[in-house]
Order: C-alpha cells, then sequence, then structure tokens
C-alpha cells in the first residue's frame, strides 16, 4: 500500500532542508513551488535534481508547479553497511599503529 506524499510548500529556498530532511527519511517529497520567486524555484529544482542523482531516485513534474522527488528502496545491508545506509569505519589493520607510522617526505 502506497502512502501519502510529503507536500512541502515551499515559500523560499530556505525550505531546502525540509525537503532534504523528508527525502533522506526515504519519503516521497512533493516540492509545490507556485508562491515562490523564479530564482527560488530554479535554485529548489537544482537542489531537488541533486538529490535524486546521487541516491538514484527520481524526480517528476506532476503539477504545474509540482514536483514529486522519489528516493528509491534503501538497499539490504551488507558487509560494507551496518543498516542505517552509513558506510562502516574500515577496520583498523593488524600490527600497525596509524600515529606510529612516519609519512616519507621528497626533497
Amino acid at each position: 500500500m502506497a502512502t501519502e506524499p510529503r507536500l512541502v510548500r515551499c515559500a523560499a529556498f530556505v525550505d531546502c532542508q525540509t525537503v532534504g530532511d523528508a527525502f533522506k527519511a526515504n519519503q516521497v517529497v512533493d516540492m509545490l513551488l507556485n508562491h515562490i520567486s523564479e530564482q527560488d524555484v530554479q535554485r529548489l529544482k537544482d537542489f531537488a535534481s541533486g538529490l535524486v542523482y546521487a541516491t538514484g531516485g527520481t524526480i517528476e513534474k506532476v503539477g504545474a508547479a509540482r514536483f514529486r522527488l522519489t528516493n528509491p528502496s534503501p538497499p539490504p545491508p551488507g558487509p560494507e553497511t551496518s543498516g542505517d545506509r552509513e558506510p562502516r569505519s574500515p577496520k583498523p589493520l593488524v600490527g600497525t599503529d596509524a600515529a606510529a607510522v612516519p609519512i616519507p617526505t621528497t626533497h
């Protein structure tokens, strides 16, 4: 069963944080851009395009001034993820101490 998209009525570019937070929470986001300057409309569309490009999501125009951002389902946790979509820290190499390893210099 599909859930209703999160509607964000953008009044200024600062609303990109609300859009980004909802998108990061894996919600479908509808940006309503009909009460905003043309400059901020372009900035918000550019921001949204970057979000969906970085995640492999989609953006589509669903109305005169309404754009839908869809985030793909997160991949299942694998050996390089901890389940929260953040990469795990690399494991230290056995027998090395990063603080004690000298950095070679070239002259």
